[in-house]
């Protein structure tokens, strides 16, 4: 099936397991139609967001994990709902964004998605990552809706250009590969699986934010259940 929309220079034009359309909805219905017989591993909306989301990273840092260090929060609807101690236009509008689309998600879920199928969302703010964990490629165990709202985005790589690690659903990138990232912003659906043998799942990484402000990394799971 071809894009819905013009594809960004920053997604490859040879990754035909990536669907490019028109906006969160069109990922929200493209996804549900493709969850029982998949066509795509990643169905994506570019956007450019206003708002400055680096201070509300820094900002809901210091609110949730006032430490002098932690890796990474998990914060639910009601936290990013809250309204922070001093918030500037600028941080409200990155808050209220961010909230936006978590109630979109939600209204999604129980609008088209199938009864079967169970959401579970939180936003991520990440400070770094453990060693061998998530910052590797590797593949997620169940579908996802997310949006890295800030840099750096996460990062794609074909699935001819990988090659599985054991067993696992970690990878190694091929000699040759190029790996393409995201840009914050966008949108998307992706699909995970726990067989490495079927290419049906995205293989991606998340970047390490080198010492800049926290990831703010919207993850919403939809694990269909058993029946």
């Amino acid at each position: 099936m071809a894009d819905d929309a013009p594809r960004p220079a920053y997604i490859p034009a040879d990754n035909h397991r990536i669907r490019v359309v028109d906006g969160l909805g069109a990922v929200f219905a493209a996804a549900a139609a493709e969850m029982p017989a998949p066509t795509h591993n990643v169905i994506i909306a570019p956007r450019r967001l206003l708002g400055d989301f680096n201070a509300l990273a820094q900002a809901l840092a210091l609110r949730y994990a006032p430490g002098p260090t932690y890796e990474y929060l998990s914060l639910s609807q009601r936290q990013v709902d809250q309204a922070l101690p001093d918030e500037s236009a600028s941080l409200r509008g990155a808050r209220l964004r961010i909230a936006a689309d978590m109630q979109a998600i939600e209204q999604a879920h129980d609008d088209i998605f199938a009864d079967d199928v169970r959401l579970s969302m939180k936003l991520r703010v990440i400070n770094a990552y453990r060693a061998g964990g998530v910052g590797g490629f590797h593949m997620d165990g169940c579908d996802r809706i997310c949006c890295a709202y800030n840099a750096p985005a996460t990062e794609g790589l074909r699935n001819e250009d990988a090659r599985v690690d054991g067993h696992s659903n970690y990878f190694v990138a091929r000699a040759d590969a190029r790996p393409f990232s995201f840009r914050p912003g966008d949108f998307w659906f992706q699909r995970g699986g726990k067989d490495w043998r079927t290419q049906d799942y995205f293989i991606h990484r998340g970047p390490s934010s080198d010492g800049n402000a926290p990831r703010l990394l919207l993850v919403a799971d939809l694990t269909r259940m058993p029946s």
